[in-house]
């Protein structure tokens, strides 16, 4: 039973009543009550126990996913080996060091494995930010669940505001962000592979051997995420566990090594086991890596005021009872919130991935991809596209079965045969993308619900709502007016270069893209000086004018360009005569460009080209509306004077350009292409959360021509 001194002290200081007073059936509710706390200590502190195995199953997901990663970044890299190998045998000459075909074609075949590691690294970083995060949040709530058994719940539920969260899990640990710790060591497996490679050529070994080199040291590249991924994950534990402890008022830990006390538990630990620290005064978990020791909180049997509250209600009063009760309930009510979303957050994570696997499985070669069947090979991602052409397709290869013998027929069996297992494996696709998509509207409601809903600016529902104006006229009602108030408030000096640049836009562009003069004259990017055509000081005045200018909405916009900007943005070559296939590559790459950007804001406008891009910039991205101060403006007051516009008038007539610059530096995401006729048309976003590069926007003007 609770101690009776305390009781009665508390009940005589609060209320004037003493313990002697009470009734026996409130005395009788204080001993049950006692024995039903002392009995929920118990169970928490086997609780935490079971929490912190959970944070590893958790984290035992994440290796499954680091696997698969690997798994694709090993099988990639392989089929270039192979590739590479077979070209130089089909040239008459063997993978040799001796050999030049061979050591001219490995220096691309170590740029391919470079982008593979590169693309490894991305994939690696994105499982490790999702994956603690989802600790963090499940170990956060878990223990708020289980101490809120025996104390008042008053956890700081904004700790799990997603930003915060980041913050949380991006801490280093050690002198060391995992993000560095991961990166550090792809860039020791890039350099592996190549010296291993290298040797392979100098010994002139078989394909089996190298097979192996690039085995063994992928394995140990993943090796080490995975014993990353234990580290942070105990580390995320801990914090998640200290912060609920400290919202919930814990102040004394007791040191317990999770899986007892045996001969493999390290002697730092072992001394340790057992021991009560004050809370801020315990060494920080984890003690070294693969540490799975945890702090079990040290819960009070003294009754604090809310449980006296609670107890003795009749004698405060039926109203402050059930005013603390409605406290409680709407806490408790949060928490169950919280708990649904993240359930709901791990049932569409199983989905997507099911999505995956599936778009991966069967295909002629096992990988997905059905060749043969039409002109380019397909995935089950272009089942939608394909299957009402199916059942012609099928009685082609029927046809053509009836008249084939010998190897023919083998062929048309074995297409007939990928087109059956396309159809159906197609069906299924259809079926769980659709399941996939309700789901994360499911997710986003109960998201919502919880309060922990973060509005997504690339979300589909966002573009969808997104201005996509018809018309100049039309975008000029929404647009000029934030124009105007950056007008106003410029500089003479700014509003001459943004009217400069609309006159004659290569003198800036030229050297932000790494042009000197010339077009036909690429030194590199940013390694031209931006003085080298006189233009540097207007290219930062154009660079401030610009970051004042921003909207408060989301916009789409379209721009005209050769394949060239498109190329240098990505890194990519050919684009106009990449496959289709290819071309669906490039979905989800992104790159930035240096320059400043013209567009056009409605549809049609924005220049002409070999490539059109739809532009979707989110609210916030800067930007400005040139229309009123162009040069090639409609308006009726003159503009070949850059102060003819005061910043107010309007403008019945519009130019041709009706142009939005978008600051220089910008980054921007693929998520379309198609080919239609002559034209390849992109879907691009402006990636906001990557920044402007503004490089040489201040201090001495340097690189070539300075």
């Amino acid at each position: 039973m609770a101690y009776k001194g305390y009781i009665n002290k508390v009940v005589q200081a609060m209320y004037g009543i003493p313990y002697n007073q009470l009734t026996a059936e409130q005395k009788k509710i204080l001993h049950a009550d006692s024995v039903r706390r002392s009995k929920l200590i118990a169970e928490v502190q086997q609780e935490v126990l079971k929490n912190n195995l959970k944070a590893f199953d958790d984290e035992a997901r994440m290796e499954k996913v680091l696997a698969s990663i690997y798994s694709e970044c090993q099988r990639n890299i392989l089929v270039s080996v192979t590739e590479t190998i077979a070209s130089v045998n089909k040239a008459g000459g063997e993978w040799s060091y001796a050999n030049q075909s061979a050591l001219t074609r490995s220096k691309g075949l170590f740029e391919q494995i470079a982008e593979e590691i590169a693309k490894l690294g991305q994939k690696e970083h994105d499982a490790f930010t999702k994956g603690l995060s989802e600790i963090y949040t499940d170990q956060f709530m878990r223990q708020v669940y289980q101490l809120g058994q025996t104390v008042s719940v008053k956890a700081n539920f904004n700790r799990l505001n997603p930003a915060l969260v980041k913050k949380t899990i991006d801490y280093p640990w050690s002198g060391a962000m995992f993000s560095d710790r991961l990166w550090i060591d792809k860039e020791k497996l890039g350099r592996n592979l190549r010296i291993g490679l290298t040797q392979s050529m100098i010994l002139g070994e078989s394909i089996p051997k190298i097979t192996e080199r690039i085995r063994k040291n992928i394995d140990t590249s993943q090796y080490n995420a995975e014993r990353v991924a234990r580290t942070e994950t105990k580390r995320v534990t801990y914090v998640a566990h200290d912060d609920a402890y400290k919202d919930m008022g814990v102040n004394e830990l007791k040191y317990q090594c999770a899986n007892g006390v045996d001969d493999r538990t390290c002697p730092i630990c072992k001394a340790d086991h057992g021991k009560l620290f004050a809370r801020g005064k315990e060494p920080t978990l984890p003690r070294h890596p693969n540490c799975r020791c945890v702090y079990i909180p040290v819960v009070s049997d003294e009754f604090g005021d809310n449980e006296l509250n609670e107890l003795t209600g009749s004698i405060r009063g039926a109203e402050n009872y059930e005013k603390w009760k409605i406290e409680q309930d709407e806490q408790l009510k949060q928490a169950k919130l919280l708990k649904e979303a993240e359930d709901k957050e791990a049932e569409v994570e199983d989905a997507v991935f099911n999505l995956a696997y599936l778009a991966k499985s069967g295909g002629t070669n096992g990988v997905g991809e059905y060749e043969g069947i039409w002109k380019d090979s397909v995935t089950l991602k272009d089942y939608a596209d394909k299957k009402d052409k199916i059942q012609a397709k099928k009685d082609y290869f029927e046809n053509q079965l009836k008249n084939s013998t010998g190897a023919d027929y083998d062929k048309f069996k074995g297409l007939l045969t990928s087109l059956d297992e396309f159809e159906q494996k197609g069906q299924e696709y259809e079926i769980q993308a659709k399941k996939v998509a309700v789901l994360k509207k499911e997710l986003e409601q109960a998201q919502k619900k919880a309060g922990i809903w973060v509005d997504d600016p690339y979300s589909q529902e966002r573009k969808d709502n997104a201005y996509w104006f018809k018309s100049t006229q039309d975008a000029d009602t929404v647009l000029r007016g934030v124009c105007g108030k950056v007008w106003k408030g410029a500089s003479k000096e700014q509003r001459y270069a943004g009217w400069d640049y609309t006159a004659s836009s290569g003198k800036f562009n030229r050297p932000l893209t790494g042009h000197a003069g010339s077009w036909h004259n690429k030194i590199g990017k940013k390694k031209v000086s931006l003085n080298y055509e006189g233009a540097g000081d207007e290219i930062r005045k154009l660079t401030n004018l610009i970051d004042k200018s921003e909207y408060d909405f989301d916009i789409w916009l379209q721009r005209g360009c050769g394949t060239e900007a498109i190329e240098d943005m990505l890194n990519v070559k050919n684009l106009f005569s990449m496959t289709d296939k290819d071309l669906q590559n490039l979905v989800d790459k992104g790159g930035r460009q240096y320059n400043f950007i013209s567009t056009g804001v409605a549809k049609g406008k924005g220049f002409s080209g070999d490539v059109i891009c739809n532009i979707y910039a989110p609210k916030g991205t800067k930007m400005i509306y040139a229309e009123p101060f162009s040069y090639y403006s409609g308006a009726e007051y003159s503009t070949e004077n850059p102060n003819a516009w005061d910043g107010v008038k309007k403008q019945a007539n519009f130019g041709y350009e009706s142009e939005m610059i978008i600051q220089r530096g910008a980054y921007y995401r693929i998520t379309k292409v198609e080919r239609k006729g002559g034209t390849i048309f992109m879907d691009m976003d402006v990636v906001l959360e990557n920044g402007y590069d503004k490089f040489q926007q201040r201090g001495d003007f340097k690189g070539y021509g300075a």
